[in-house]
């Protein structure tokens, strides 16, 4: 599937299984399912496939420095637990998800960063610098892995054994991929609603 339909359907999961009821929640889910659904295609090496990736990836930095600057205006606790749990374990944490990317990126693609293997070390990683992240970036890992299996390239999820796996219902850009997206739109309404009606009956007053 493209990049955006990746990101939505990463945070539709990661709202989905939060069930959140508050911004805090929300935040989370949205930062932590962004990331595990798009950090699979740092693989990405076809240069249609990579124009598509560039520019979500320059969306999901804008997102995700959009959620933190929020987190910091409404201290919902993101920003609060990094800076008083910086140490050790943080390095540690930092340096495996350095790890995943580097080897990611060298990777071919469906094959590392689309495996068990790799969540797992991400889940590692983020267990060490925001635990409370990692069910959210692993729900988006997951989405992503779910939705390119549907397609007509292999994905090796059980690597570094190279036996691909994958569905051949549809094509990454033809009209699963549309109707995927607008699935994902639709739940994370669904899900971040209740949140959006307490701000309003609260009379916004978070802002």
């Amino acid at each position: 599937m493209m990049g955006k339909t990746h990101m939505i359907a990463g945070i539709a999961a990661a709202a989905f299984i939060a069930r959140p009821d508050t911004l805090g929640g929300c935040l989370e889910a949205i930062l932590g399912g962004a990331l595990g659904g798009l950090i699979c295609d740092l693989d990405v090496q076809s240069s249609t496939y990579c124009r598509d990736a560039g520019i979500v990836r320059n969306a999901a930095l804008v997102l995700g420095a959009g959620v933190l600057f929020l987190d910091w205006k409404w201290n919902t606790g993101i920003w609060n637990h990094i800076s008083s749990h910086v140490g050790g374990a943080q390095m540690a944490g930092l340096g495996i998800f350095l790890a995943v990317t580097v080897i990611g990126k060298l990777s071919s693609h469906r094959s590392f960063t689309h495996s068990f293997l790799a969540l797992g070390l991400l889940m590692a990683s983020f267990q060490l610098l925001y635990a409370p992240l990692t069910p959210f970036v692993a729900a988006g890992f997951l989405s992503h892995m779910a939705l390119d299996l549907l397609n007509k390239k292999p994905v090796e999820i059980f690597y570094p054994w190279k036996k691909g796996v994958c569905l051949r219902l549809c094509h990454a850009d033809g009209i699963g991929n549309t109707v995927l997206f607008w699935v994902g739109i639709l739940i994370i309404l669904e899900e971040f609603g209740n949140v959006g009606l307490k701000l309003i009956q609260g009379g916004l007053g978070v802002f």
